[in-house]
């Protein structure tokens, strides 16, 4: 299933990125940087964890992009608007 699989990529990215291998964190995130036709939980996840990804990468661009596009669909989703107020949007 769809959710077993995010899961499954949320674990790995973060096991990357607390090894220092953002990059490689980033990239595998990548994979669910299209947005499908009906966004379900497990796609504001996968896009959460990318946003927090790039914002610990110091890439507030892409940061700011991805949390706003979680609190674009559920506003309400995890502490995505205090992520966005923190990066000054």
């Amino acid at each position: 299933p769809h959710d077993t699989m995010a899961e499954g990529r949320i674990v790995v990215a973060n096991a990357l990125a607390e090894q220092g291998k953002l990059k490689d964190a980033i990239s595998m995130m990548n994979s669910v940087s299209q947005k499908p036709k009906r966004v379900r939980d497990h796609h504001l996840r996968q896009w959460y964890v990318l946003a927090d990804l790039y914002d610990r990468a110091g890439d507030t661009m892409a940061a700011s992009r991805w949390f706003t596009e979680v609190a674009r669909n559920d506003p309400q989703f995890a502490d995505v608007s205090a992520r966005l107020r923190a990066l000054g949007r």
